[in-house]
């Protein structure tokens, strides 16, 4: 299962994704937080995993 880890700030957030076996998919995306920026976020997983089952963390 992938892992989609989210760094969350005030303005933007920045978002990895990391593969079954422990490694990096494509560059992390920094993204605003607004609807806009939510929007690129599921487009940058789609681009990359598909449909892939994937969960998601977040640091703060």
């Amino acid at each position: 299962m992938y892992i989609v880890g989210i760094d969350i700030g005030k303005n933007h957030h920045e978002a990895s994704i990391v593969s079954p076996e422990g490694k990096q998919i494509g560059r992390s995306l920094r993204f605003a937080t607004t609807h806009k920026g939510a929007d690129s976020l599921m487009s940058f997983i789609f681009k990359n995993i598909g449909n892939s089952p994937c969960v998601f963390g977040m640091l703060r």
